[in-house]
C-alpha cells in the first residue's frame, strides 16, 4: 500500500518547493539547468497531487451529502467539474 500525504503535509510540501523556487530566483546560477528542471517538475506534480487531494474530499463531502438525503444537482455538477479538472491537469506533462 502506498502512502498518501494528508492535505496538510501536501500543503507543507507545496511551501517547500514554493521556497526552493524563491531560492532559485534569488541565485540564479547556483543550481545547473538539468536541476532546475527537476524542481520545477517537482513542484507542477506537487501542485497536482494537492488539487486531485482537494477534488477527492470535495468528492467524498458531496457522497456523504447525498448519503444523508442531500439531492442538489448543482452540487454533483459543481463537485463533478472540480474533480474532472483536477484529473485533466494530473494527466498533463508539467
Amino acid at each position: 500500500m502506498t502512502d498518501v500525504p494528508t492535505p496538510a503535509q501536501a500543503e507543507k510540501a507545496a511551501m517547500f518547493f514554493d521556497i526552493l523556487h524563491e531560492a532559485r530566483e534569488a541565485g540564479k546560477g547556483w543550481w545547473s539547468s538539468s536541476q532546475m528542471r527537476q524542481i520545477e517538475v517537482a513542484i507542477e506534480q506537487d501542485k497536482k497531487i494537492a488539487a486531485l487531494i482537494k477534488a477527492l474530499g470535495a468528492a467524498s463531502n458531496a457522497l456523504r451529502s447525498y448519503q444523508y438525503g442531500n439531492s442538489a444537482t448543482d452540487l454533483a455538477q459543481s463537485t463533478a467539474d472540480f474533480c474532472d479538472a483536477a484529473i485533466q491537469s494530473a494527466r498533463t506533462a508539467p
